[in-house]
């Protein structure tokens, strides 16, 4: 079994694909059913293997970033609990024509790619089902692996039929989940800030763009039912930098002049302002006991107004009892 206390770094010009493990296909028991996979390991300097920890070139990342469930909308229902980088594997000046150590990340990316090829076509059998199928040869295996930067893409047409394109105004991505405990809430990415200082990452960069110098954990390979494969990336650690900002502006308006709020006789505290609603609505002989002030109000969403509806209805009986009676 591979010892993964043990932490020896590889920089992408000294990968060697030689040293490159997939271990035999396993399968775990997960929330989400049973996952199929194989660990990625590496032969490190005593031939011995361990974990696949790479160094990439320090390049611009939106910070860290929720992830959510695949197709539908970035709303909290959504959130799948977990967060990512998106590391860009290019400047927005170099897009078409790369540095070259921008190119030894698209190199390395393709040529573990077509590994992974290589291992589909020779674990067809074991992996069954379309994997089987499709993988006539390591050529027709390349199919059915995810590639593992991101080309970005657009909608493009004449707005009856469009389709996606290649999208060569943006660089292409690398998305890297981070390590975290859900059970927890902490962070085990460690990232550091100039002066070498650690950050905190929820607190001091989420959505927060900068440079970033990641060290990625490749993690292992993750077979989908759907007859996909793709490299599964943790963020391991890294140093980040946050973009400079505009500086230092002239002032255009005056000042403003209004009371803060604590200042203003006028005007309640949000908690009081709530301590006085729920007052009244307590006084109201109309009103259910039960009666809950913050429920009435809504929570500002799409179905507040539905929440209301009940407490509207009971309200109506309530009168007609006072009338009989």
């Amino acid at each position: 079994m591979t010892d993964i206390t043990r932490e020896e770094l590889t920089t992408i010009p000294n990968f060697k694909l030689n040293n490159l493990i997939l271990e035999d296909i396993s399968t775990l028991s997960t929330v989400n059913g049973i996952m199929t996979r194989s660990l990625i390991r590496t032969k490190y300097i005593d031939h011995n293997p361990g974990i696949l920890l790479l160094a990439f070139p320090k390049q611009f990342c939106f910070g860290l970033s929720k992830k959510y469930a695949f197709g539908k909308d970035r709303t909290p229902e959504n959130w799948t609990g977990d967060y990512q980088v998106c590391y860009s594997a290019t400047s927005n000046k170099t897009i078409e024509q790369h540095t070259p150590e921008e190119q030894s990340v698209f190199d390395l990316c393709n040529t573990l790619e077509e590994e992974l090829a290589n291992y589909i076509f020779e674990n067809k059998e074991t992996l069954g089902g379309l994997y089987e199928k499709v993988a006539t040869s390591a050529e027709a295996a390349r199919n059915l692996v995810k590639p593992i930067l991101y080309v970005p893409k657009k909608d493009e047409g004449d707005g009856k039929k469009m389709k996606k394109v290649v999208n060569k105004e943006k660089p292409c991505t690398l998305y890297i989940d981070v390590l975290r405990s859900k059970k927890t809430n902490t962070f085990k990415s460690r990232l550091f800030g100039p002066g070498d200082v650690e950050i905190k990452p929820l607190s001091k960069i989420e959505d927060v763009m900068g440079n970033i110098e990641p060290v990625i954990f490749f993690s292992h390979i993750h077979f989908d039912p759907k007859g996909t494969a793709s490299f599964k990336l943790k963020l391991w650690e890294g140093n980040f930098t946050q973009s400079e900002s505009f500086g230092p502006r002239r002032r255009l308006i005056g000042k403003n002049t209004d009371l803060a709020p604590q200042e203003s006789a006028s005007h309640e505290s949000d908690d009081d302002e709530m301590k006085a609603m729920t007052r009244a609505v307590k006084s109201n002989p109309i009103l259910n006991e039960k009666s809950d002030p913050v429920a009435d109000l809504g929570d500002c969403s799409d179905g507040g107004a539905e929440e209301k509806k009940p407490i509207i209805q009971k309200k109506k009986v309530l009168r007609k009892k006072v009338v009989e009676e």
